[in-house]
């Protein structure tokens, strides 16, 4: 539970900025390909578990993100939702301008729409 609560807290502050402004949103998809990389087997495997596990316990929790719902199956790794935030962004080049938080919630609701 305390790590829950420590995954939120941190998760709340990265994702109440602003992100009308580019230059206050620094976390794109191109940083997201970087920091998840070959995960979990990345120097920065930390940055990407921060914003994909966050991404991913918002979900679960409310079940809508940004505007995003989507329905991951009970287990689902982190690593399936890394795989599945990467291959979505690469679909289409214009994503990688999207902040990494929306790239989770996009490929999740997408990979794993409600029924």
């Amino acid at each position: 539970m305390a790590q829950f609560l420590v995954t939120v807290a941190l998760a709340s502050v990265l994702l109440a900025q602003d992100t009308s402004n580019k230059d206050v949103e620094p976390r794109h998809g191109k940083e997201l390909v970087k920091w998840c990389a070959n995960y979990p087997n990345n120097p920065q495997t930390s940055l990407c578990d921060l914003y994909v596990g966050s991404s991913q316990e918002l979900l679960e929790k409310d079940g809508d993100f940004f505007g995003k719902r989507a329905c991951p199956p009970a287990g689902i790794s982190r690593k399936q939702i890394v795989d599945a935030s990467l291959g979505w962004l690469r679909q289409d080049a214009a994503r990688q301008e999207l902040g990494a938080k929306d790239i989770v919630a996009g490929a999740l609701a997408e990979r794993y729409p409600c029924k």
